[in-house]
C-alpha cells in the first residue's frame, strides 16, 4: 500500500526525518512546519527524485540540512520537480 506514491515503510521513514528536523524548530508552529516538511520530502521522493531515505535521517548536520533546506527552496510544488538544477546529496542514482 502506498501513502501518497511512497509505501507505508518510506512514509514511516520521511516521518523520523521531518521530526529530526522538528528538534531544531523552537520559534515556529510546529504542525505548520510539520506539514511543509512531509509535503516537500514525500513530493519529491514519489515525482523524479527518489531518495535514499535511511541514509538521509541519519546523515551528519551538514549534510541533513543541505537536503532539507534544498529541497524547500527548489521544489516546485505544483509538479513535485526540483528546478535549479538541484540534486539532493541523498538522492538515488538512476
Amino acid at each position: 500500500m502506498t501513502i501518497y506514491g511512497v509505501s507505508k515503510e518510506d512514509a514511516r521513514v520521511i516521518d523520523q526525518i521531518v521530526s529530526r528536523a522538528l528538534e531544531s524548530f523552537t520559534d515556529f508552529p510546529l504542525p505548520h512546519v510539520k506539514m511543509h516538511l512531509e509535503f516537500d520530502l514525500t513530493l519529491t521522493h514519489a515525482n523524479g527524485c527518489p531518495l535514499k531515505l535511511r541514509e538521509f535521517l541519519t546523515a551528519s548536520d551538514e549534510n541533513f540540512w543541505n537536503d532539507v533546506d534544498g529541497i524547500a527552496q527548489h521544489l516546485d510544488r505544483r509538479t513535485g520537480e526540483l528546478r535549479d538544477y538541484f540534486v539532493p546529496r541523498f538522492a538515488r542514482k538512476q
